[in-house]
């Protein structure tokens, strides 16, 4: 009797460790290509399995590391409340099929470790030359991500090889000092020719790097962004601050005001968009106080940007509805 006994609490004690998860950061060795990988996990101290979490899969630049690319990324799981995943390169880029890596981390992190993972709310994020593989990998769709977040992609130039017909959300982070700062710009300028789903987070005196002290600021904002579209199909340029109007009321019915705050030399070109950048109306005024007629436009959010020969004097989000 005894030894059942103690043979039933080995078994219950064996099937709890080998049921308890894991928490905060460790890593897992997977192989993929015949070739060992490090995987570098963080997963919130408060994990819950009961809980559907959701995933960010991040990859290092050439020559960086999952570990150290990880530890970077902590407080945005705090924040999000979210898993942190990044596959180690080993220094490389995942270019062609070395992105089949990404489903196979995700993979192992729901049914080899068995995290609750919510499959609808999993992102992408690389940087350098694994920001050119975030745009090229997530636009092909290696899987079904929410959003993705290419941040400094190294560009050497623009090939063939960028599905610009992509609907997934793409928020790309680009610093201004950045040696790739205008292809990523033409990348973006692509996606939303092509209707694509889009936010241009210019980051202003950011070379290409990595390490810097707004970096999670930055990342949160495409975050927020990603929330603020979901389920839509939305252009958006938020970099552009307006401080310069205002418009009510808002929401409007029929007549939208516009109030400059500063006066203006050149006459004013305006034009009102749709959140998939169509332009529904266009006008020009010589006035800093006028009134838009929105009663032939349908309810909906809009934007009206305002412009002068010297460039875009500001852009603000409006709302009809009546």
């Amino acid at each position: 009797m005894k030894k059942i006994f103690l043979l039933l609490m080995c078994t219950c004690f064996g099937l709890y460790f080998m049921n308890a998860q894991t928490t905060g950061s460790f890593e897992k060795t997977i192989i993929f290509n015949s070739s060992p990988h490090t995987l570098a996990f963080y997963v919130p101290t408060n994990y819950s399995s009961s809980k559907s979490y959701p995933l960010v899969v991040a990859v290092h630049g050439c020559g960086g590391s999952a570990v150290s690319f990880r530890n970077g990324l902590i407080a945005i799981s705090n924040n999000l409340d979210a898993i942190i995943l990044c596959p180690d390169l080993k220094g490389g880029q995942m270019t062609g099929a070395k992105g089949l890596i990404i489903p196979y981390s995700i993979d192992t992190a729901i049914n080899t470790l068995g995290y609750n993972i919510n499959i609808h709310a999993v992102y992408l994020t690389g940087f350098s030359c694994n920001g050119q593989e975030t745009f090229k990998q997530g636009w092909n769709e290696v899987f079904p991500f929410k959003a993705i977040i290419p941040f400094n992609a190294w560009i050497p130039s623009i090939t063939t090889d960028y599905n610009f017909d992509s609907k997934i959300p793409t928020c790309v982070c680009t610093g201004s000092l950045d040696a790739s700062y205008g292809r990523n710009i033409a990348l973006f300028d692509s996606l939303i020719a092509h209707n694509g789903v889009g936010k241009l987070n210019k980051m202003p005196g950011i070379g290409h790097l990595w390490n810097f002290g707004t970096r999670n600021d930055e990342l949160m904002e495409c975050f927020i962004w990603i929330d603020s579209v979901a389920g839509t199909n939305s252009v958006l340029e938020l970099t552009i601050e307006n401080e310069n109007f205002i418009v009510f009321p808002n929401p409007v019915k029929n007549e939208l005001a516009i109030r400059l705050k500063y006066p203006q030399q050149e006459e004013i070109e305006v034009r009102i968009y749709t959140l998939k950048g169509k332009i529904v109306h266009q006008t020009k005024s010589a006035s800093t106080h006028f009134n838009l007629n929105s009663s032939e436009l349908a309810n909906g959010t809009y934007f009206v940007e305002l412009s002068s020969k010297n460039g875009i004097i500001g852009r603000e989000k409006f709302v009809i509805l009546r």
